[in-house]
């Protein structure tokens, strides 16, 4: 072997080992953002004991020993576990400056302020009934001329617009004039009483015609003239628009037939439809603010003066009508309207007329970004020393447009993660720490209070047994949701915003005489979907839709597990939604269509479990929780 080929095989080795070296120097000394968790301000000391290996996209995925992971291939991490993650105590989390950079961790200080709710309908512009006239005919005769022969014209009070031939109104004439005429013929006699009796079948013969639709410039003329007119003109007792003609010319009517109706469009209603969530925030004289599509960008006003005192059962919600102004005539009965209501909240979330001077008559607030919500639960990251961030679960109360209220959980000047929480919620959830979707193992008695109406309803792995009238109503719901699920898969953000409203409208046909403990699971049950279909009909965008259905679909995988749906459903989930927070959904088929990615990643996603029965006959038992 030559020399030079002998140094070759020596100096090869050493480059390598010496390239080793400096990697793990490097990596000592330069490793950036990598968490270390902290309980009770002690920090948690890695062990040299592996519990487990994880993957860092797919934290589920728990292995023995060190390897690839069986989803994406990335390499296994390993975790260790310790005495205080089993503690069931809040942990902290700390990151670095470095890690903070990285993660683009933002907070936000929790304040009181004044805030206000807007609350979006949908309506039409209608005529005001108040304003509106149908014409009849007063007496049987004939319309012998039209002056008004077509809908949409325009017309003033006291317009001639018809005229009708009468028998009867002859008779009547000659009735009036004879009267008149036999009391200047006995004015100057003595018989007083007389006199009074003729004057009075005057007066009568003068009420008779005045009823009949004369005036009385027409029966004075007729007194003085002494002649019959066989012809009747019927004028206009209003000023507007002839929208209904129901004549022609050459028609003979009766007392009472519809001639014509007149609307007087200077005033016109704004009819609109509220979510029976909506009706605490409606009050009488509040301002409407509106659009129309005709006039893009142009802003229309008007007041509440009515708000319906029954719910529509079909719908859900509640009639309001707005007194609007409408002088130049520009608003058209029958156009669609979008229209907004801004109320200001109080301290309870309540609607206040002004808003209070001390701050503690205002609510507390945080970003709309900050909350973690799944289900029943909202999770908030409080920051209480620079990189340092504990979980809290907090009480909110209404979405507002600032941001959420908060009733329960955090106090005024704290600090709380408004952008990068999923980051530091994903942390938690591969070391296995309680998290957003983890809870601790052993939770506090009021966390316990709070769950005790869903984990106590019934044993673990029973389920409830409906009737076939609840089993039919819940069959449509799943249905709805399906296809919500495949409308965001598809990036169809109408299609999916009217599958949310049927979920919502489907709910309140499900019965709800439940029985027994079942009771306070399905009210929960139902409230949470109706607002979270509420959230999805009311989204802007697909992100807000694709929000909406997460939380849906952690409700609705509640619901199948306690009431059987009767058929196989499948639990997908999606490592990668959510900035790699990770979001389950259902589906009644095996083919994935993830609806959290649509058409960026249609196929993303794994099959985690198979809910239901393959029986499609659902028994009935003497015992149904629901009648």
């Amino acid at each position: 072997m030559s020399r030079q080929h002998l140094k070759t095989r020596v100096i090869i080795p050493v480059l390598a080992f010496i390239c080793l070296l400096v990697g793990i120097i490097v990596g000592q000394f330069f490793h950036p953002g990598q968490p270390s968790l902290k309980n009770d301000d002690t920090a948690v000391q890695n062990s040299d004991k592996v519990s487990f290996w994880t993957c860092s996209m797919h934290p589920q995925i728990h292995q023995p020993k060190p390897g690839m992971c069986p989803i994406c291939g990335m390499d296994l991490i390993p975790v260790t576990m310790t005495q205080q993650e089993t503690s069931g105590k809040p942990v902290d989390i700390f990151l670095s400056e470095y890690a903070r950079k990285l993660a683009d961790i933002q907070t936000s200080e929790v304040s009181r302020r004044s805030v206000q709710k807007s609350i979006r309908m949908f309506g039409r512009i209608d005529y005001d009934e108040t304003r509106l006239r149908r014409i009849t005919s007063w007496i049987p005769g004939r319309i012998d001329k039209l002056y008004v022969d077509y809908e949409g014209i325009a017309i003033h009070k006291g317009d001639s617009i018809a005229e009708l031939y009468s028998p009867e109104l002859i008779v009547a004439q000659q009735e009036l004039i004879q009267a008149s005429m036999s009391l200047k013929e006995i004015k100057g006699s003595g018989f007083q009483e007389l006199r009074k009796s003729m004057q009075e079948t005057l007066d009568a013969s003068r009420e008779k015609l005045r009823l009949w639709g004369l005036l009385p410039v027409q029966i004075s003329n007729i007194e003085n003239k002494g002649t019959v007119s066989d012809r009747l003109t019927i004028y206009s007792p209003i000023s507007g628009i002839v929208i209904v003609k129901n004549v022609t010319e050459g028609m003979y009517v009766q007392t009472g037939t519809y001639l014509y109706t007149i609307a007087d469009l200077t005033h016109v209603w704004l009819i609109l439809e509220a979510y029976e969530t909506d009706i605490p925030w409606l009050r009488y004289d509040q301002d409407v603010v509106f659009t129309v599509a005709a006039y893009p960008g142009e802003l229309f006003t008007g007041q509440i003066v009515y708000i319906d005192p029954v719910v529509n059962p079909e719908t859900r919600t509640v009639r309001v009508r707005v007194d609007v102004s409408n002088g130049n005539g520009r608003l058209k009965p029958n156009m669609f309207a979008r229209a907004s209501v801004k109320t200001l909240l109080g301290s309870e979330g309540n609607v206040r007329d002004a808003p209070s001077t001390a701050s503690s008559g205002m609510p507390l607030v945080i970003p709309l970004t900050a909350p973690l919500i799944t289900g029943k639960r909202a999770i908030v990251y409080v920051e209480t020393e620079p990189g340092t961030y504990l979980g809290r679960e907090v009480e909110l109360g209404p979405t507002t447009d600032e941001g959420y209220v908060v009733l329960k959980g955090l106090d005024e000047g704290e600090r709380v993660v408004t952008y990068g929480n999923f980051k530091i919620d994903s942390a938690l959830q591969i070391l296995g720490y309680p998290s957003m979707m983890h809870e601790p193992t052993e939770p506090s008695p009021t966390h316990k209070a709070n769950d005790s109406a869903i984990r106590g309803v019934v044993p673990s792995g029973k389920t409830v047994k409906l009737s076939e009238t609840a089993r039919s109503g819940l069959r449509n719901v799943l249905r709805r949701y399906f296809e919500l699920q495949m409308a965001l898969s598809r990036d169809d953000l109408e299609t999916a915003r009217a599958s949310a409203k049927a979920i919502r409208l489907l709910m309140n046909e499900i019965p709800t005489g439940v029985t027994n403990d079942a009771q306070a699971f399905w009210q929960d049950i139902y409230d949470t979907i109706v607002r979270q279909s509420e959230e999805a009909v009311l989204a802007k965008s697909l992100i807000e839709a694709r929000e909406a259905f997460d939380g849906l679909s952690h409700t609705m995988l509640s619901m199948v597990d306690l009431f059987d749906p009767g058929k196989l459903i499948y639990k997908f989930h999606c490592p990668m939604a959510f900035n790699n927070r990770g979001a389950y959904w259902l589906q009644d088929s095996k083919t994935i269509a993830n609806p959290y990615f649509g058409s960026v990643m249609y196929s993303c996603g794994e099959l985690q479990a198979t809910i239901g029965s393959t029986s499609s006959n659902l028994s009935q038992t003497p015992d149904d929780l629901m009648n």
